[in-house]
């Protein structure tokens, strides 16, 4: 059996949630393959897309934010951009693939495999793996079959926007399986600070902010500078209480090793930390769903949300690594927490029937597909 993992390059967090879910899923028998839907679609523009996306994100959040508030006005059904033109490349990616169901971790991707659905009268089964706390519009299509979301408050959210229950399943945001529980650390009167930006390096660039994380009483630092490289090149060596490290495949090996993390509030970072039972301490959030993920941890209390200002910042840090009662209630919380995502939403997930992928003239426009004879993926 094999599905089409729909994604994109809008930030490291996708990249990582698409390998998860194909190991999660080869687990169970299950071969997936991504596709980068807008490279495939555009392979001479794709780049500059993401290039002005990044930019944006990172100068214009105002705009970004303005962007989902007017999203989220609909019901369900955001319409993609070249809705006709973007269905008909994902048709033919279905018709040279034959995928048996398709899977989504991006708003845009399954706003277009609905669209495709729709115009193409396809009834091949969708499934959209939110990846923030978020029941934005964005994410909610008629085409959607199934809904795999970070928690119960989204699923709750999500019915209160006319989803049917049956057809939400909470799993939380997919991790690798490296990121397993750490022992508590034994003290050795040191704290121990994570600081990472992602895979694209999205930290502090001012080197007033490090300075007076090297200057924390206790504190060592690690800064993972994912594809900064002005920035190791600039922290590599100058304090020494802080270590710098380029683009690591092993983040969980780091964030066990820590008291604490220092990170923005991507959805991904926070389950993995979650998933690590590694408190998180939040820099302010820019984009409506990373406000999302931080209002959740702070609700569950896993965390705390930092005030803006380099040295602001600082000293809350180093407020916060001295408490440790509060720390270690922070790691009970998402211990109870991560202990409730044990792999059943995908088992629930499995045993759904699917609607394989038929290619159907457009014309006919009758609703297609087969099902899989054991009424199974």
């Amino acid at each position: 059996m094999r599905g089409l993992l729909l994604t994109g390059r809008f930030g490291g967090g996708h990249r990582s949630v698409c390998r998860a879910l194909e190991d999660e899923l080869a687990h169970r028998g299950i071969e997936m393959e991504s596709v980068d839907l807008l490279e495939y679609s555009l392979p001479h523009a794709s780049a500059l897309l993401y290039g002005g996306y990044a930019r944006m994100a990172a100068h214009m959040s105002a705009l970004c934010r303005l962007y989902s508030r007017f999203n989220d006005r609909h019901l369900r059904d955001v319409p993609a951009p070249l809705p006709g033109f973007f269905a008909a490349r994902l048709y033919e990616l279905c018709c040279e693939k034959r995928p048996d169901f398709l899977l989504s971790v991006l708003p845009l991707c399954s706003q277009i495999a609905s669209q495709m659905k729709r115009r193409y009268g396809s009834d091949v089964t969708l499934v959209s793996c939110v990846t923030d706390i978020s029941d934005n519009a964005e994410w909610i299509n008629t085409g959607t079959d199934c809904y795999l979301v970070g928690s119960e408050s989204v699923r709750e959210a999500l019915v209160r926007k006319g989803v049917r229950a049956q057809d939400i399943l909470p799993a939380g945001i997919p991790v690798r399986r490296g990121f397993s529980p750490a022992a508590y650390r034994v003290s050795d009167g040191e704290s121990r600070l994570l600081v990472m930006g992602g895979a694209d390096g999205c930290l502090p660039r001012g080197m007033g902010f490090y300075q007076q994380l090297a200057a924390l009483p206790g504190v060592r630092t690690t800064v993972l500078t994912g594809g900064n490289r002005v920035l190791y090149r600039k922290l590599q060596g100058r304090f020494a209480t802080i270590e710098a490290v380029e683009y690591t495949d092993d983040v969980a090996h780091y964030m066990r090793r820590s008291d604490a993390i220092l990170t923005k509030p991507g959805g991904v970072s926070v389950f993995e930390a979650i998933r690590v039972n590694c408190p998180l301490l939040l820099l302010p959030a820019k984009l409506s769903q990373e406000r999302a993920n931080a209002a959740f941890v702070e609700s569950r209390r896993m965390g705390r949300v930092l005030s803006a200002g380099g040295a602001a910042i600082a000293a809350q840090i180093g407020a916060v690594l001295s408490e440790g009662e509060t720390l270690r209630g922070m790691r009970e919380n998402m211990r109870a927490f991560s202990s409730g995502l044990d792999g059943a939403a995908f088992d629930a997930l499995l045993a759904r029937p699917i609607i394989c992928f038929t290619p159907v003239a457009p014309q006919e426009g009758a609703a297609i597909g087969r099902v899989w004879n054991a009424g199974r993926i």
